[in-house]
Parts: structure tokens; C-alpha cells; sequence
């Protein structure tokens, strides 16, 4: 995301939904990538791993490296950007601006000291 969408950069919100539809639509043309493989030396063929000690599990484990990224989608992106412009076709435009809810919870809210005191004998202290 933050490819697309730097913390330090102000945007619009067309800005920033146009940039967050970029970077879905990159994610999703790269998921599934297969692993890596060596392709030099006397272990090609063999999959690559990537050594790492995380802090949670405080040892080393072995990551597997993917394959490398495909910008492809850019291609027909653009193709659409150009088609847009040149040829005079209505862009794709969204209703959901209008009928977005002011809050998705499903219940209404209850009062924090309900909530403090739910969280509090959950975890076994004495409010």
C-alpha cells in the first residue's frame, strides 16, 4: 500500500481511493506466485528461502522467496486511461459516496463503563 499511498503525502479523496484501487488491483494480479528458484550455479533448480529471525519466535526460520512481481495489468490499464480520453467513453463512476452508513456496527453502542467492566471481568481483574 504504501507504494502507492505514502503516509506522508496529503491527497484528495478521489486521490486516495484511486491510488487504493491501484494498489488492489496490483496485489490481486500478483497473488499465487509461485516460489523462487535458484537459477545459477550448482543448486539450480533448487527453491529459494530467505533466513530470519522474527521477535515473536525468537529463532531463525526459513521464509520462502516468491517469484518476482508482474506489472502486466499496467498495460491494459493504460489502454483504458487512453481509450477514456481519446475515444469519449463515460468513465466508470461509483453511487456508493451516497449510501454509505455513518456506522457499520450492527448493534447500537453501549456505554464505556459496560464495555470497561465486559473487558475487565473477562480478564479476570476486579474493576
Amino acid at each position: 500500500m504504501l507504494k502507492y499511498i505514502p503516509k506522508r503525502r496529503h491527497f484528495s479523496y478521489k486521490g486516495m481511493l484511486a491510488r487504493t484501487q491501484l494498489a488492489v488491483i496490483d496485489h490481486n494480479s500478483n497473488t499465487g506466485r509461485k516460489q523462487a528458484t535458484v537459477t545459477k550455479g550448482s543448486k539450480k533448480g533448487e527453491k529459494r528461502y530467505k533466513v530470519i529471525f522474527p521477535k515473536g519466535r525468537k529463532r531463525w526460520v526459513a521464509k520462502p522467496v516468491k517469484a518476482s512481481k508482474s506489472f502486466s495489468f499496467i498495460q491494459n490499464l493504460m489502454e483504458d486511461v487512453f481509450s477514456f480520453k481519446y475515444d469519449k467513453k463515460k468513465p466508470y463512476t461509483s453511487t456508493m459516496l451516497a449510501n454509505t452508513p455513518k456506522n457499520i456496527a450492527p448493534t447500537p453502542r453501549p456505554c464505556k463503563e459496560e464495555i470497561i467492566t465486559a473487558h475487565r471481568s473477562r480478564m479476570g481483574k476486579k474493576p
